[in-house]
Parts: structure tokens; C-alpha cells; sequence
């Protein structure tokens, strides 16, 4: 048991943007779903802001609006994507980090079968139980806490 002088406190931009260190499993499941919560933000703005439907099911495609609104749906489709995706990598590079392995096992999941290997490791095997070639060992024990620094995971 750890008491809170030991904890290791990680921020909120490294979880989600950085791609060096290690992650423990609830760290991992948070990311993913901080990732996918602003990608529906994005979506949801938009059609807020613009009265345009958007379709789940075929993004690419909205329902009404003028040629300007098509374009900024593109664009924010586009970088709504690439922001997803940048999280994505982070914080599962980072997980298997955690696991002993390099981050370019990322690669497994340009198959189908690897997308489903990589959430098994990443989301339901436990890391290393101690210091590794990344970093120290992550024990789990995150709470997540806003102060004037930021929300920071401690």
C-alpha cells in the first residue's frame, strides 16, 4: 500500500499527448475514454453551432446545410480524426510501454485481429511489476484531481 507522498502524479497532456513513459491499465481505460467523449463534443458543437445533422454512420455526409457548412464539417471531421488518433497512440504506446514492449506494437492493430490482441494486453493484462527499460512500475492507484496546475491524475 502507498501513501500519498508516493504516488506519481501524471498530467492530464502527458496522458493524452506525450508517448514516453508508463500507464497503468485505469489510466489507459481513461484516455480511451477522453478521446472518444471529445470526439462527440466535436460532433455536438457542431451541429449545435450549425443546425446541421450529422449521421454516425456515414460522417463524411451531412444531412442539409450550405456548401461552407459541408467544408467546415470536413475539417473538423478531419481533425477531430487526427486528434483521436494521436490520444490513441499515446496512451496505448504507453500502455505497452507498461507491458515490457516497445511502442511500435501499436502496429498489430492495422490488422483485425491485432485490434482485438491489443485491447487484451493493453486494457486487461497488468503491467510490470517493476521498474522496466520506460520507467518505474505504475501501481494503479490514480485519482483524478484538478488544482491551479491543471487536472492532474494522482
Amino acid at each position: 500500500m502507498t501513501n500519498e507522498s508516493e504516488r506519481k502524479v501524471i498530467d492530464l497532456s502527458h496522458l493524452l499527448f506525450r508517448f514516453d513513459g508508463r500507464i497503468s491499465r485505469g489510466a489507459f481505460w481513461l484516455g480511451a475514454f477522453l478521446a472518444w467523449v471529445y470526439y462527440g463534443l466535436a460532433f455536438t458543437t457542431f451541429e449545435l453551432i450549425t443546425g446541421t445533422t450529422i449521421d454516425p454512420l456515414h460522417p463524411w455526409a451531412s444531412n442539409g446545410g450550405s456548401a461552407a457548412q459541408h467544408l467546415v464539417w470536413q475539417v473538423l471531421l478531419l481533425s477531430s480524426v487526427a486528434v483521436v488518433v494521436w490520444i490513441d497512440l499515446a496512451v496505448q504506446i504507453k500502455r505497452w510501454h507498461d507491458r515490457g514492449k516497445s511502442g511500435w506494437w501499436v502496429l498489430i492493430c492495422l490488422s483485425g485481429v491485432g485490434i482485438l490482441w491489443a485491447l487484451f494486453e493493453c486494457g486487461l493484462m497488468p503491467g510490470e511489476p517493476r521498474r522496466n527499460r520506460f520507467d518505474a512500475a505504475q501501481n494503479g492507484d490514480y485519482n483524478l484531481s484538478v488544482s491551479a496546475n491543471g487536472p492532474t491524475l494522482a
